[in-house]
């Protein structure tokens, strides 16, 4: 390839690139802004963005629920959790009484058994005399 066939085919090229930028230029533009679109294809456009505007709502609404759900369980976990808590927290004092009760129910049966059972005395019965008969005369 010589030096004057590369600078003929880059004179075409230059030429073609300063076509398509008069063709994509606005009428009295220069040729910054982007170029015409037909109408047909800007309705769609703007279908889509309504459609994806109406989207977002939708999504946010979702995402606005569930972080609503979300953030009620955590407060009804966090609640549950107090409430265990507490119950821990008295178990304590309830294993400490019960134990003092046991002790004491039991340091009074080995006292008990240790004492001497009382007598019994067994008396017979009293005899009751018996009231004779009259006698037939």
């Amino acid at each position: 390839m010589t030096n004057d066939d590369f600078m003929q085919k880059r004179l075409a090229q230059m030429l073609e690139e300063a076509r398509r930028k008069e063709r994509s230029t606005p009428p009295g533009g220069r040729g910054e802004g982007p170029p015409e679109m037909p109408n047909d294809r800007v309705s769609k456009l703007e279908g889509a963005m309504d459609g994806l505007r109406h989207n977002q709502t939708i999504l946010l609404g979702a995402v606005g629920l569930v972080l609503t759900v979300l953030i009620g369980f955590g407060f009804f976990g966090m609640n549950q959790l107090n409430q265990l808590n507490a119950r821990v927290n008295e178990l304590p004092a309830k294993v400490g009484a019960d134990i003092r009760d046991l002790t004491k129910t039991l340091s009074e049966a080995i006292t008990a058994s240790k004492q001497q059972p009382p007598q019994i005395i067994l008396m017979p019965t009293p005899q009751i005399p018996q009231a004779s008969e009259p006698s037939k005369q």
